[in-house]
């Protein structure tokens, strides 16, 4: 837009100003805009006007970006010489806003920071103005607008510019019931959990059709308003004796103990299949040590304090002594108090309960700070089904479920420990099996390289359970897995040497498809077979290819068309809605950075055409490159601080200040040579191919070594990582910029244009290249576009 309206740059203080108030407006008036599109993507499988109202959606985002961009596109082509500084202050703002905001969340919330963002902005266009007296009452008028809105009735944000939320998500359906009641809402950073009491919340994943009886209350609980977990109604009743109602047998029969008739529905839960093993062929007046990892609204800790028997006085969290003790371990501290403060009468403060101690971590994270051994790790993570169904989340990273994380579970635990994992029934299965793929390899790198007799798994009506032991099963523990099934009417999905008469008896399905897929599976001579034939990618991911529901083959695309009964909905939310955006952005990309080329063949410019081209080829590298790195150093981090949220804020905070720090010394003196020019990039981009080579090599070996470490310890080790290469990464644009106005000082706004478009296309390219060879061969990758992009400035300069 600047390269063609170049009028703009007449005035560059009084269009600064005033783009700068309608890029402070824009932000909340485009908020407010997309709030009354009727875009829902659950309904994208049924209604074909969804597909107007995503683009719709797009323009109206792009508003305030289009504004923000032009404003620092005027700044940099007005004072061209002196770009080190103004780049300098454009990656300072941008790091600290990256930092702030998830700070601000917690106070603000989602529609407070939207309204702060538009406050900023407006001091941003009155401080433009102190140059040039433009508009500046009205200005004034318009920031105390915005600050009565946030300060002095901060209500009014509610009122005004509240989140819509879908009304298919679990939180609405929820409330749907007349009786039904929210009960809280509360954000931090990178969440908003709600707590809601309904008739809808009936939470018991898997339940046998055996159990007779009723359920206790529960208080239902979503994060961003999906994945309906429960916190479970618990009177904390002293030790019952076995329970004689003939409707709800006893827990175990002949034997003391047994859980109190307000929770007997636990034993009924095929979730509770590690710890009935644990009762019937170990000592159970041992000490036991549980790990629950996630357990949302608490099910799983309810479990195992009334599926086990312990002494009254047990030392706060398992400190010595006999009985049962649990670390519960879980990412998001909102959820912990919840059930602990909020609402701990009613879950009966089970994790205020003496044998409990909980950490606010990621669970591998507090495996490397722990270092200790369990009998039973848990990760049974059931929420509503729903997303997971529609392959919504195919491009989330899990470093929970990869082949390292379950390589370090299982060296967690005791000899005869065991890992539960309990998972919704996704038809064709997909999941499930790929859990199992996980299994095998994790296995082979401790040295098992046949694990099929330390692997076990049952199903319900609608859950698999998945039961790993670190020693082969015994045969009363075969017998027992059995007996567990049989008296709650589950199929056992796969035991060593199971037969086909033994599966699918209660909950039949028309092909047993799954005692057949986990066969072939865990067959090692059909293994490979069963990789390249089955309909889903099941191969087993990686921390360097962490995308766990990832399932989609491109050459599969029919025949799974088909299996979803001809419904694109999954496509457009997995991982087909990669490559579509990379061409959308491909071709924009390719009409906006042409479009000031044909302008421009109308007027007389200076400087050779292939000079010009170059220099928009060096921008266009330099643009892949920088966002090559930040993808995958926000992936790379994500494990490493625990959250995406904190990834993202402390990875960009540090890069763009790190940056800024670069770009200011690109600059030394004021003179404007060539050859300084060429000799400052070439140390520049040299250093960075070889701090990315050396972090090819390295960089996850370092991270995972230092996992253990306290939280601000990482911080530090995260800045302190990414500072050099953040500092080398600040020279390439202000110098080229450069070297731009000593070819033709129309070309800036044009080779900031490249930049940008190379750095929206380089977001999806960067995935599809991390989904197929991993994140290290991208960080590789972005080395040589580097060195492609000195090479063409090379040229071009002389």
């Amino acid at each position: 837009f600047l390269a063609i309206f170049k009028s703009l740059l007449d005035k560059p203080y009084k269009s600064l100003s005033i783009v700068s108030i309608i890029f402070s407006f824009s932000i909340i008036l485009v908020f407010v805009i997309c709030r009354v599109i009727p875009f829902d993507p659950a309904r994208i499988a049924w209604d074909s006007r969804q597909i107007l109202y995503i683009f719709l959606y797009s323009f109206f985002l792009s508003i305030p970006f289009f504004f923000s961009g032009l404003i620092i596109s005027i700044a940099i082509s007005h004072a061209p010489r002196v770009v080190n500084k103004t780049y300098f202050s454009d990656m300072i703002g941008a790091g600290l806003g990256a930092l702030s905001v998830s700070i601000l969340f917690s106070y603000l919330e989602g529609s407070g920071v939207i309204v702060l963002a538009s406050l900023i902005a407006g001091l941003g266009s009155l401080f433009f103005s102190l140059k040039e007296k433009t508009y500046i009452p009205l200005k004034i008028i318009w920031i105390f607008l915005i600050l009565h809105l946030l300060i002095v009735k901060p209500q009014n944000i509610i009122n005004y510019i509240n989140i819509t939320i879908s009304p298919y998500k679990d939180l609405k359906v929820a409330l749907l019931p007349p009786e039904s009641r929210l009960l809280k809402t509360s954000w931090n950073a990178f969440s908003r959990v709600d707590a809601v009491s309904s008739p809808a919340v009936r939470y018991a994943p898997g339940l046998s059709l055996e159990y007779r009886g009723t359920l206790p209350s529960q208080i239902g609980l979503t994060v961003d308003g999906s994945g309906l977990n429960a916190i479970t109604e618990y009177r904390n009743n002293p030790p019952s004796p076995p329970l004689k109602s003939p409707s709800i047998p006893p827990l175990l029969k002949g034997e003391e103990g047994g859980l109190t008739d307000d929770l007997g529905f636990i034993q009924y839960l095929p979730s509770f299949l590690p710890y009935y093993l644990k009762l019937k062929t170990h000592d159970s007046e041992l000490r036991t040590q549980v790990l629950i990892i996630e357990p949302g609204g608490g099910l799983p800790v309810l479990m195992t304090l009334k599926g086990f028997p312990s002494p009254q006085s047990s030392p706060k969290g398992g400190e010595g002594g006999e009985g049962v003790f649990i670390d519960i371990v879980e990412r998001n501290p909102l959820i912990v108090k919840f059930v602990r403060d909020d609402f701990g009468k009613f879950s009966g403060d089970i994790y205020k309960d003496n044998r409990v101690k909980v950490w606010i971590e990621e669970g591998r994270t507090f495996l490397k700070k722990v270092k200790k051994k369990y009998d039973i790790i848990d990760l049974s993570k059931t929420g509503t089904i729903s997303p997971t169904s529609t392959g919504i989340y195919g491009l989330l990273e899990d470093y929970t479920f990869t082949v390292d994380a379950f390589e370090e579970y299982i060296q967690s635990l005791r000899e005869d420990g065991f890992i539960s994992i309990t998972r919704y029934l996704l038809p064709p299965p997909r999941e499930e099996v790929r859990i199992a793929s996980l299994i095998m390899d994790a296995f082979r790198r401790t040295g098992v390289h046949d694990p099929s007799d330390r692997i076990a798994a049952i199903r319900t009506w609608g859950t698999i359970t998945i039961l790993i032991k670190k020693s082969p099963f015994n045969a009363v523990e075969l017998d027992r897995i059995r007996e567990f099934s049989q008296s709650r009417r589950f199929d056992i999905v796969y035991l060593k040497g199971l037969r086909p008469d033994e599966t699918n008896i209660y909950n039949i399905f028309k092909e047993d498809i799954y005692f057949r897929v986990f066969g072939e599976l865990l067959d090692p001579q059909k293994r490979a077979g069963f990789y390249e034939d089955y309909l889903f990618d099941l191969t087993p991911t990686t921390d360097d290819r962490p995308f766990f529901f990832q399932f989609f083959k491109i050459r599969k695309f029919m025949p799974t068309y088909h299996s979803m009964k001809d419904k694109w909905q999954p496509f457009i939310e997995g991982g087909y809605i990669v490559p579509v955006i990379l061409i959308e952005s491909l071709v924009l990309s390719f009409l906006l950075i042409l479009l000031p080329l044909s302008w421009m063949k109308r007027e007389k410019v200076e400087g050779r055409r292939g000079q010009r081209l170059k220099i928009i080829l060096y921008f266009i590298s330099i643009g892949l490159g920088f966002m090559f790195i930040e993808i995958v150093m926000i992936q790379k981090f994500i494990l490493f601080l625990g959250k995406p949220v904190y990834s993202v804020s402390l990875v960009l905070f540090s890069i763009l200040l790190s940056t800024a720090a670069g770009s200011y010394f690109s600059k030394r003196g004021e003179t404007v040579d060539v050859g300084v020019l060429r000799k400052r990039i070439k140390i520049a981009i040299t250093s960075i191919f070889f701090i990315l080579i050396t972090y090819y090599f390295l960089l996850d070996k370092l991270l995972l070594y230092s996992l253990g470490n306290d939280f601000v310890i990482r911080i530090f080790i995260t800045f302190s990582l990414l500072f050099p290469l953040g500092f080398f990464m600040g020279f390439p644009f202000p110098l080229g910029i450069r070297a731009a106005d000593l070819c033709d000082k129309r070309l800036i706004p044009w080779a900031w244009a490249a930049n940008g478009c190379a750095s929206v296309v380089a977001t999806s390219l960067s995935i599809m290249l991390a989904i197929t060879f991993g994140f290290s061969s991208v960080l590789l990758m972005a080395g040589g576009i580097y060195l492609l992009g000195a090479i063409t400035l090379f040229v071009t300069v002389e």
